[in-house]
């Protein structure tokens, strides 16, 4: 923790991160994506979680959890996810939030309302689940940027209705229908379709 706050020696950083991150991390390494961890003051403060098998989830009461200032959790549809998100008391540091909507359909809103970032990845193919749900039920006071992740965001009608658009400051769409979603730009104060 002192090498990385004084950057005194960086070198001998890199090398104790790379023999201890893992260690570090504690039931976060074992979902972790390659490259998406970040360390600051001695402490995890971002990582993606990518679960395919039940020993890839976190464990719920990992103290790693508390002090993570942003995350992305994807994975199996038959893996508990939606429950690692159940008590925002687990996540008292959480600001950004990547996820599928079934997965955010889990989340406590109380943890949803602390957002000022969240990503709605697309929803798989055939996912029939209201992709908007979580939204629709929280508050989200916070909310400055709203990312929806994966070219298939084609109906911009569901979000349009959502009341916490106008407090948006940052909308952003990855869609091939950008012309559909042009008429959410004078609702927040940038659109950027790719």
């Amino acid at each position: 923790m002192q090498l990385q706050r004084t950057g005194a020696d960086p070198e001998r950083a890199a090398a104790l991160f790379k023999k201890h991150h893992r260690h570090w991390l504690g039931s976060l390494a074992r979902g972790a994506v390659k490259g998406s961890v970040v360390f600051r003051d001695g402490v995890v403060r971002a990582v993606a979680i990518a679960a395919w098998k039940p020993a890839d989830v976190p464990l719920a009461d990992a103290p790693e959890l508390a002090t993570l200032e942003a995350l992305t959790l994807d994975g199996g549809t038959d893996l508990p996810l939606p429950e690692l998100l159940s008590s925002a008391a687990r996540f008292p540091s959480l600001k950004s939030l990547a996820a599928r909507p079934w997965v955010l359909a889990g989340a406590d809103v109380a943890l949803l309302d602390r957002l000022e970032r969240l990503q709605v990845i697309a929803p798989r193919l055939g996912d029939a689940r209201p992709p908007f749900a979580a939204l629709e039920r929280a508050g989200l006071p916070a909310l400055k940027v709203l990312h929806l992740a994966g070219s298939s965001w084609s109906e911009p009608s569901a979000l349009a209705r959502l009341p916490q658009l106008g407090r948006l400051s940052e909308l952003v769409v990855e869609t091939r229908h950008p012309e559909r979603w042009l008429g959410l730009a004078v609702r927040v104060r940038l659109l950027e379709p790719s």
